[in-house]
């Protein structure tokens, strides 16, 4: 199951026979220029990251609503077309590789050819082991929900693989998988989550140190939120109680707002 055509809507004309990551770094090409291929992969991340959060997110709706107005502000309007293009194809190819079952990770194979994934000395995991090491961990048979932590998610590979195994054994893992990511690189956060968000899989991303146990920011995909999890399986590095949680449920359900943060409610009021 895919969740992207549920918020975004695809026009006709893009020829899926291509390549899609190949497509995309055509756009690239013809955006860069005025910045270079690296940083317009970048913003193209953080806009396709904004604009699935803020139709969804209530938390860091109106912070994420002005970091995406200020970065239109690079590009013209001929410009954001081509944005508006990779966007396209990232969503055929994404509803694509579900109807075959295929959860393959798009946005990775680009992060490497630009060489972004030098900066931190990152090594991404070839689709192949990430599968690999999905069959050997298994599925454990006796759990009705799985619970995966991913602490240095890079692209999402493992997860995406993780889901892939799930559904080849006649899993559900939209409703029967809960994912807690986090990397230390924002752009390996952006990336995990708008593939976990596009693929249907209830995540909570996690920009932050692991070592150090920091989060600097948190980012909850499409299906943790329409589905509630934040209720049944709150997520993170701690067993702290998360403030944009609590916020988040707050948001879905003002009354829980009442009874456990009456001082702040009044304050609100007023």
């Amino acid at each position: 199951m895919s969740v992207c055509l549920c918020v975004f809507s695809l026009k006709g004309g893009m020829n899926l026979k291509k390549d899609v990551s190949a497509e995309m770094m055509r756009r690239l090409d013809r955006l860069s220029g005025k910045f270079d291929r690296k940083q317009i992969f970048r913003d193209f991340l953080y806009l396709t990251a904004y604009q699935i959060s803020n139709r969804t997110d209530p938390v860091h709706l109106n912070r994420r609503l002005k970091s995406a107005d200020e970065l239109w502000k690079k590009y013209t309007k001929q410009e954001r077309v081509l944005f508006s293009e990779m966007l396209e194809l990232l969503l055929a190819g994404i509803s694509q590789n579900s109807r075959k079952g295929q959860l393959e990770d798009i946005l990775g194979g680009i992060f490497e050819q630009l060489g972004s994934s030098r900066n931190l000395g990152q090594d991404f995991t070839p689709p192949s082991i990430c599968r690999l090491m999905a069959g050997l961990v298994g599925l454990p048979t006796e759990e009705k929900i799985i619970t995966l932590s991913e602490p240095a998610c890079g692209s999402g590979s493992m997860i995406l693989a993780y889901a892939e195994l799930m559904q080849s054994q006649g899993r559900n893992y939209c409703s029967d998988l809960v994912v807690l990511a986090q990397d230390l690189d924002i752009y390996c956060v952006l990336m995990t989550y708008i593939q976990l968000s596009l693929y249907g899989i209830p995540a909570v991303v996690l920009h932050g140190n692991t070592i150090t146990v920091e989060e600097f920011d948190r980012w909850y995909t499409l299906v943790y939120i329409l589905d509630r999890w934040v209720w049944r399986m709150p997520l993170g590095m701690t067993d702290k109680r998360s403030p944009d949680d609590e916020k988040l449920k707050i948001f879905q359900e003002p009354m829980y707002g009442w009874i456990r943060y009456p001082e702040l409610m009044n304050a609100q009021k007023q």
